[in-house]
């Protein structure tokens, strides 16, 4: 029985008379037996996605998806308040991180200790925002004793800071796409997009401005077991990228990772586009089932860096000639195993 915490994080924006308001917020769900969990959570997911009627042929969903799929967030946060209804047995703690840095408080932030930037707090934010989830999981293993087996954080990209060399020695896993494809992360996720939509309720109708008393609210509401974990100014000497370099985060990927070649797009749309319609494709439904079996990941490929995070026993999924060749290139370095989906059948589960 191995317990697990996973984080997600995502931008809280909420527009404003005279100016918007941003801040990074982020949760970290704890499950104290994560196959358990994952077995209940997959049977809730089926069911609830027959009563919604959604026609993606998935055991697992983001938040994202199945707002695209059911035609906004006040379908997406039923389907949410009605999978933690069923799941909240296996829930434990649910931590929820904020980060607000008042410029008149702190009008100004040094960034790297070479060559050292002054940034603003709020830009300082929004260019960092990426990494946020790292932090909410450094903050956390800073207040609780107790340590569980796994730590769950979806993919980052960010600057190396004190705090991710902290949580570093712990060795967490990372999930390309996680919440696409890993169940403690696609709840986290959806706990998250319901915790951010009451926390946007609160702020507009009831005046409610983001802090300890509008979280903890949020999770009344929710009737969520949980708490408010303010990272800020205290925090930043660990939070602010000392270093230009990016956390080197390829050795810390959940394997196997599954990734996908897209072909050429048509024209009249664009790359993210493109690639949106390939996530709600028959053959998106296909990896998503594969990577929940084996525990890993997904990942479209990108040709001009993602031969260094491929690794022996990777899947390569393509479904088209360009996508043969990049592949046929990769095993001269790489032994990944190729996954032909113009021919490959998914097995029934």
């Amino acid at each position: 029985m191995a317990s697990v915490v996973a984080f997600d994080s995502k931008e809280f924006n909420v527009k404003g008379v005279f100016k918007d308001f941003f801040c990074p917020i982020g949760v970290g769900v704890r499950f104290d037996d994560e196959e358990a969990f994952q077995n209940d959570y997959c049977e809730a997911v089926a069911a609830s996605a027959s009563r919604h009627r959604i026609r993606l042929n998935r055991r697992v969903f983001d938040s994202y998806s199945v707002a695209r799929v059911l035609g906004g967030l006040d379908s997406a946060a039923d389907f949410y308040e009605g999978l933690v209804k069923e799941l909240r047995a296996h829930i434990g703690f649910v931590h929820v991180f904020y980060t607000v840095i008042p410029p008149a408080k702190v009008p100004r932030i040094f960034v790297y200790e070479m060559q050292t930037e002054v940034v603003n707090p709020v830009d300082f934010l929004k260019e960092h925002k990426a990494g946020y989830v790292a932090l909410c999981a450094w903050k956390y293993l800073q207040l609780e004793a107790e340590r569980p087996d796994r730590v769950y954080l979806d993919f980052f990209e960010a600057k190396r800071t004190k705090a991710w060399d902290a949580l570093e020695s712990l060795h967490p896993q990372l999930f390309v796409r996680g919440d696409t494809c890993n169940p403690c992360l696609a709840m986290a996720d959806g706990i998250l997009a319901v915790l951010d939509r009451q926390l946007k309720r609160n702020y507009y109708m009831e005046n409610i401005k983001l802090s300890d008393k509008s979280v903890k609210q949020a999770l009344r509401d929710l009737s969520l077991k949980g708490g408010p974990v303010f990272i800020g100014q205290p925090d930043l000497r660990k939070i602010v990228p000392y270093s230009r370099d990016q956390v080197v985060t390829r050795d810390f990927v959940r394997r196997p990772v599954f990734f996908l070649c897209a072909e050429k797009r048509p024209d009249g749309i664009d790359n993210q586009q493109h690639r949106e319609m390939i996530s709600f494709m028959p053959i998106m439904d296909t990896l998503v089932s594969e990577a929940l079996e084996a525990r890993g990941c997904i990942k479209f490929y990108d040709p001009s860096q993602d031969f260094l995070l491929a690794r022996e026993d990777d899947r390569f999924a393509f479904y088209g000639e360009r996508g043969r060749g990049i592949c046929q290139s990769l095993l001269k370095h790489v032994p990944v195993i190729p996954m032909d989906l113009t021919e490959y059948q998914p097995q029934p589960r």
